[in-house]
């Protein structure tokens, strides 16, 4: 339980800062961005920037268009704070932001599509598994027919025609890769193309000017697994407006440190803005003898999944948040990001 005297601390940093703040913990699902769009709407703030404290394991690439863009809407702008985890369509939330702002704990991860495994339930692989597969058996196939060729024309004398040493190659490289080949299901592959040009589609949507020539082509193709990190350092290379948190936006955290840290099980939004409000408003009330108000948390649909957050270190005790890990090197070597905004449109239906 956050002390009152600190949420009324939470209240004065974002009024300077001329800030609301929502935290989002979980898997990005439809019924999570719908909360937090709910959220939004419910601050009727005048307030020009949006703190989006983001931590996940990835999810819905349409969900996190929709929280992108709804967020760009109404605020001028857009902040988010990556602590923890920030993978797939956490990264694609990302590209609408107009600075990202991360401590040494923050990871991005490539935009990878996931899908669901045939006959599996509630299986799913990445889809950079299906495209790594493709180029690592065409390559070795290739290097099969040539290391063939030159060997039959090498060893042969020069008997035997470069045109009948090339057709043994072909044949000989077919039967050997036919039982691998055999299992690839066009139809899947094209699945998974689509999706990833889906993915791709939203992020040139999302674009706010942050991101650097060629970054989303390499978020999608330059990383080899789901879980590759993307720390601070790598993502300076992404996008123009990355750097370290402020004392003040490190404090507006320590009372979730849980949440901001390591993804929850199910979709949490926590609307920071509205509790520091609603503390400053009890206080006045208990003040004047009147009843006291709700409290800003809400839980969306986990879609099956349990209630327990996890934690980095294994348990389910709460971690302590130590500001002085979060601060990133002294000031004078802190990154600035140059702030700006920019207005897209809508889109579809795929996980990223």
């Amino acid at each position: 339980m956050i002390e009152s005297s600190s949420l009324e601390e939470y209240d004065q940093i974002l009024e300077d800062l001329d800030a609301d703040a929502i935290i989002y913990s979980g898997p990005i699902l439809r019924s999570g961005a719908d909360q937090l769009i709910a959220e939004v709407l419910s601050l009727s703030t005048s307030r020009s920037r949006l703190f989006l404290f983001l931590t996940t394991d990835g999810g819905d690439a349409d969900a996190a268009f929709h929280i992108s863009r709804h967020i760009r809407r109404y605020y001028r702008s857009f902040s988010i704070f990556i602590f923890g985890l920030c993978k797939s369509a956490g990264t694609l939330v990302t590209l609408g932001a107009d600075e990202i702002v991360m401590t040494d704990f923050g990871e991005l991860g490539p935009l990878d599509v996931q899908t669901t495994k045939p006959d599996e339930l509630l299986q799913v692989h990445s889809g950079l598994d299906i495209f790594e597969g493709l180029t690592a058996v065409s390559r070795h196939a290739f290097y099969t027919f040539e290391h063939t060729l030159l060997n039959i024309v090498q060893k042969s004398g020069g008997h035997i025609s470069a045109v009948t040493a090339a057709q043994i190659a072909r044949e000989l490289t077919a039967d050997l890769y036919a039982p691998i080949t055999r299992q690839i299901d066009p139809v899947r592959v094209g699945e998974q193309h689509r999706a990833t040009r889906i993915a791709e589609h939203y992020g040139l949507r999302l674009n706010s000017n942050n991101m650097r020539l060629n970054a989303i082509e390499d978020l999608i193709s330059a990383y080899p697994s789901h879980s590759s990190v993307i720390d601070i350092d790598e993502a300076e290379y992404l996008f123009y407006n990355v750097r370290y948190p402020e004392h003040e936006e490190i404090l507006l955290a320590q009372g979730w440190a849980d949440s901001v840290r390591c993804p929850r099980s199910d979709a949490t939004v926590i609307n920071v803005s509205l509790k520091a409000k609603e503390a400053v408003r009890q206080r006045e009330d208990d003040e004047a003898g009147q009843p006291e108000h709700g409290d800003g948390e809400a839980r969306a649909p986990s879609d099956g999944s349990g209630g327990q957050d996890d934690f980095a270190s294994g348990t389910s005790e709460p971690q302590e948040f130590d500001e002085r890990q979060h601060e990133g090197p002294p000031s004078d070597s802190r990154r600035k990001g140059n702030e700006s905004a920019d207005e897209t449109n809508e889109g579809q239906n795929h996980h990223a």
